[in-house]
């Protein structure tokens, strides 16, 4: 029996990075709002932290769904229902921690200097430009199919 080397490290190493990543994050707003750091104050503030809670927990859950037969399992209203919302929830923090960066930048707030708000900023500039490349890839692939 193959066992696939995308299954034993990608996924594991893939799910870990993301969560250290979201926790990151999610500590850094939080100790903004410990500290009560008035210019921080924000409804994209309470989303980062709580979307960040909801793709931890996500993660955690998808490594165990997909780990078994689990997965055949789950109701399709969970199955096709849960990625969808996600997907929307996903683009919505994307745009909360890249607007919300760059308003603590502009407004040059004191309290939110912190090596995690540039690190946010340039973590989602670079999954909007993987996006970009992704779709510009789909786009030269289907173009070429229809050259030929």
């Amino acid at each position: 029996m193959m066992i696939s080397l995308n299954k034993v490290v990608a996924n594991p190493v893939g799910s870990g990075i993301s969560i250290v990543i979201n926790l990151a994050i999610m500590t850094y707003v939080l100790n903004m709002e410990r500290e009560q750091c008035q210019c921080s104050v924000d409804w994209r503030r309470q989303y980062i932290k709580y979307f960040s809670i909801v793709v931890v927990l996500s993660t955690l859950f998808k490594a165990f769904v997909n780990s078994g037969k689990l997965a055949a399992k789950l109701p399709k209203l969970i199955s096709m229902g849960l990625p969808v919302l996600m997907s929307i929830g996903s683009i919505v923090y994307i745009y909360s921690m890249l607007s919300y960066a760059i308003k603590m930048r502009d407004n040059k707030c004191g309290c939110s200097e912190h090596s995690t708000r540039e690190f946010m900023y340039w973590y989602v500039m670079s999954l909007i430009l993987s996006v970009v490349l992704f779709v510009i890839t789909i786009m030269m692939m289907v173009i070429n199919r229809k050259i030929r």
